[in-house]
């Protein structure tokens, strides 16, 4: 997931739930996408959380 960037991480979160919301899936698939938009949701929080850090080193040193 790594070589995933910011924006790709938010469109496959956004795909995700669309297939959810389809109602076409079986239990398990639900459970697995479930997980998956967990896993994007932290490697997103984990970019903002990032470039937070990047912006308060830039702004700190003024």
């Amino acid at each position: 997931m790594e070589e995933m960037n910011y924006e790709q991480a938010i469109s496959e979160i956004e795909r995700v739930i669309r297939d959810m919301e389809s109602g076409n899936q079986e239990i398990e698939e639900i459970i697995s996408n479930v997980k998956h938009v967990a896993e994007l949701i932290k490697f997103c929080k984990n970019k903002l959380h990032g470039v937070e850090n990047e912006l308060n080193l830039i702004f700190n040193d003024n």
